[in-house]
């Protein structure tokens, strides 16, 4: 969900600098309203890199905590 959520915030971004589409996008997860007190986000290993849309939108995430859990070891360097 996260992932396709930044996706239709990135595309509406491009819209907007161009002048088209609406003004505001309503989006669950990644909107201006949207605040959670704490995230959660299991199977951590899949957003250890940096460059996947699912990296990207769970950083967009505003939240006062925030814990990643996996159960796969760091296997090249501690940025993982």
């Amino acid at each position: 969900m996260v992932a396709s959520e930044f996706k239709r915030k990135e595309a509406h971004s491009r819209a907007e600098e161009a002048g088209q589409g609406p003004r505001e996008l309503p989006l669950t997860l990644l909107g201006n309203d949207s605040h959670f007190y704490r995230i959660v986000i299991d199977e951590a290993q899949w957003i250890k890199n940096k460059d996947t849309q699912s990296s990207k939108g769970c950083a967009y995430l505003r939240a006062k905590y925030r814990f990643c859990l996996s159960g796969t070891p760091m296997q090249n360097s501690c940025d993982e």
